[in-house]
């Protein structure tokens, strides 16, 4: 039994074994064969009950040490689940990830493909509207020296009616001075 050193009671979970044991041989006192015999008898009994205590420790033990196996396998096969999770989740993020990879090479091949095409379009565009303003210009150019001729051609014409006109109004002056006259 061991004692409560604090309170100065026996410790409860002591008590079982102590109501457990064996009575011991009544004897009479003053015998020495039965002291020694009631001695050997606590050596034997003191014996049996670390036999027992050691065989519930080594039962504890070999309990927990199943337990700690089992949850050791439970470990492994939990880790060996979660790795194959882990490998499926990164297998199919993977896939994932190269798929949105090929899609946007994929649109990035259309929209080089486009930007291409409309900057080709904007060269073509750009020689056309060239070539439409040089060619304006020319036409341009034309028309206002045909027009810098015919407004020639017209002063020279005016300058011309002109001189017909006063030799016109002339002739009739003196016509009228003729016809005054007579």
């Amino acid at each position: 039994m061991v004692d409560d050193r604090v309170e100065g009671e026996v410790d409860p979970s002591y008590l079982y074994w102590f109501f457990d044991q064996a009575p011991l041989k009544v004897m009479l006192e003053g015998s020495a064969r039965k002291l020694r015999d009631r001695e050997e008898e606590i050596k034997v009994r003191t014996k049996q009950a670390r036999l027992e205590v050691e065989r519930n420790y080594r039962s504890t033990l070999d309990i927990l040490s199943n337990d700690l196996k089992n949850a050791r396998e439970e470990l492994a096969q939990r880790d060996a689940i979660f790795k194959e999770r882990v490998r499926l989740i990164q297998k199919r993020a993977e896939k994932e990830h190269q798929s949105t990879i090929r899609t946007l090479h994929e649109d990035l091949g259309i929209v080089t493909g486009a930007m291409e095409q409309q900057e080709e379009e904007y060269k073509k565009e750009k020689t056309f509207l060239m070539h439409t303003q040089t060619r304006l210009q020319n036409q341009l150019k034309a028309s206002m020296g045909r027009e810098t001729d015919i407004a020639k051609r017209f002063t020279s014409y005016q300058a011309e009616v002109a001189i017909e006109r006063n030799q016109w109004m002339g002739e009739r002056e003196e016509l009228h001075n003729q016809t005054e006259e007579l």
